[in-house]
């Protein structure tokens, strides 16, 4: 910015800034049990929960258990290890194919569907319950 003569108008974000001070701040004051298990819905949500409390120094599996759902790309890479519900992708776009098949050729009723089973895929982000 001040490169461009707009040095007066630069503004740093909070929590920007890396002074010592800044470095030696406590962190936040962490609840004692903040739960003892969260579904993070889809993968990607959990993958931000695992990220904050991990920053946070909370213990996964220890402190919390946190599971995702869909079984993403990440959630199987070993830093990550992810606990989380699979769903048969491929599966499920075959079945949803044939049924939009069977309707546009009026083959079987509107009240035709399938159900594939989600499998648990158990990996490091889960244990037991300490209490």
């Amino acid at each position: 910015m001040r490169a461009h003569g707009l040095g007066d108008r630069a503004r740093r974000p909070r929590g920007t800034q890396r002074s010592r001070r800044s470095r030696r701040r406590p962190r936040h004051p962490r609840p004692e049990v903040v739960a003892h298990s969260h579904s993070g819905g889809h993968d990607r949500c959990a993958l931000g929960l695992l990220d904050v409390f991990t920053r946070e120094g909370v213990d996964i599996p220890g402190e919390i258990s946190l599971m995702g759902y869909d079984d993403g790309r990440l959630s199987d890479n070993p830093r990550i290890d992810l606990t989380t519900i699979h769903q048969d992708a491929h599966g499920l776009a075959e079945s949803s194919v044939e049924l939009a098949v069977d309707l546009l050729t009026e083959v079987h009723a509107l009240d035709a569907g399938a159900v594939l089973e989600p499998t648990l895929k158990v990996r490091g982000t889960t244990a037991p319950p300490t209490r």
